[in-house]
């Protein structure tokens, strides 16, 4: 309990959110990767 309202009032003067970050670190939370060959060769064909 006590741990839980202290990371939560750090976050909130800091406006950080550090487990938001690590959360958006995650693998599923990545978009699509993207093949710069492909980028480029379409970029070529326009």
């Amino acid at each position: 309990g006590t741990a839980v309202g202290a990371g939560l009032t750090f976050a909130a003067l800091s406006n950080t959110c550090a487990m938001g970050m690590m959360l958006a670190k995650l693998p599923y939370n990545r978009g699509p990767r993207t093949d710069i060959r492909t980028v480029i060769a379409s970029l070529r064909n326009r």
